[in-house]
């Protein structure tokens, strides 16, 4: 039963609410003790002086229940039985609330889609309620950018590594490209003006590199690859 004494006494002690462990030396040798708190103090004298007056006597010492393992102890412990078929009830209703709230909740990737779907100075920087406050992209803007991009430059390609979508994934890939402001949206004081120039032409890796701490610029990025 040693091995179950801390189980026990933090259960019966409730935490540290009525006993507390501690330390002592006793005759040269530390050793563990447990103390009443002072709530355990009242609820001596007010219920157990009460209901069990002659616990004081040695020849009534108090005594505890003995239980053969901690399974036993938890199942049919002080109080109401408690059978194991309440815990595997209790262990598949918390599995199911889990995968319920797992199901509502975005992923990065979904975050990541959402960026791209379909607003000459327009205005950014708006805050919107999706799981919190975020400046709102311009989607007109991002369209803008990438058609003024592909018509000066025929195709649409990474700025910093040169990908393109098109050849590699076919139909698929086609017109598809991701707009990286130059200026990150968080750092944006209310609604600014911004312009096709502030957007760059990044593949999805490169993205996703150029928005790791500590943020860097493009040309950074395709100075780092080319080396």
């Amino acid at each position: 039963m040693l091995e179950h004494s801390q189980t026990f006494m933090a259960h019966f002690g409730l935490d540290g609410e009525i006993l507390k462990d501690e330390k002592v030396n006793l005759y040269g040798s530390e050793e563990q003790c447990y103390e009443l708190t002072e709530a355990g103090v009242e609820l001596i004298n007010t219920i157990l002086n009460e209901e069990w007056p002659n616990w004081r006597r040695p020849s009534s010492p108090p005594t505890a229940r003995v239980f053969e393992n901690i399974t036993e102890y938890f199942e049919n412990g002080i109080g109401a039985a408690c059978p194991g078929i309440v815990f595997e009830r209790d262990s598949k209703l918390v599995t199911r609330i889990a995968e319920k709230i797992s199901a509502g909740v975005l992923t990065p990737e979904d975050v990541e889609s959402l960026r791209n779907l379909p607003q000459r100075s327009f205005k950014e920087g708006q805050r919107k309620l999706v799981t919190h406050a975020k400046a709102e992209r311009n989607q007109t803007l991002i369209r803008e950018a990438k058609r003024h991009f592909k018509n000066q430059h025929g195709r649409l390609f990474c700025e910093a590594c040169g990908f393109e979508f098109l050849p590699h994934y076919g139909e698929r890939g086609r017109d598809f490209i991701e707009a990286h402001h130059s200026k990150p949206i968080s750092t944006l004081s209310g609604q600014v003006p911004t312009t096709i120039t502030d957007l760059d032409m990044v593949c999805s890796n490169c993205h996703r590199m150029l928005h790791r701490r500590p943020w860097i610029s493009v040309q950074e990025l395709r100075d780092k690859l080319q080396e």
